[in-house]
């Protein structure tokens, strides 16, 4: 008698959010482009190419594919200053507004320990794939 292999979840799961997340990353810098390739920094207006920033999240550990959570930022910003979420949270009150910004946290608070499905990420991987082609 032959024995099942199983599937490994969490190695497929963690496959799987390691070939989402550049999509993402590559697609939220991109989207805040001019025609040269050039974005500013959402904390700090610093001009740079997009291949130069990162993907910055307002919210930490939650709401990782989640648009209204990211934002193009420079690298001094999200890394050295921790994402410099004094002036993010600024600038989202600013263009949002202050029920907005509650309702991303609320989320973000509900979806906390929220552990993504397979075929979830392989849903938000073809979104992305698409998404990315509406750029080019």
């Amino acid at each position: 008698m032959k024995k099942k292999r199983r599937v490994n979840v969490l190695k497929t799961t963690k496959k799987l959010r390691s070939k989402l997340w550049p999509l993402v990353s590559e697609y939220v810098r991109r989207s805040a482009t001019d025609y040269r390739g050039y974005a500013q920094c959402y904390t700090c207006s610093a001009t740079l190419y997009w291949k130069l920033g990162h993907c910055a999240h307002f919210e930490h550990g939650t709401l990782d594919y989640d648009l209204r959570n990211l934002k193009f930022c420079c690298v001094r910003c999200n890394k050295y200053l921790r994402g410099n979420l004094g002036a993010y949270a600024i600038r989202l009150i600013k263009e949002k507004g202050l029920k907005w910004v509650e309702q991303l946290k609320k989320d973000a608070v509900r979806n906390r320990g929220y552990v993504y499905k397979i075929a979830e990420l392989e849903e938000l991987i073809e979104k992305f794939k698409g998404l990315l082609k509406t750029l080019d």
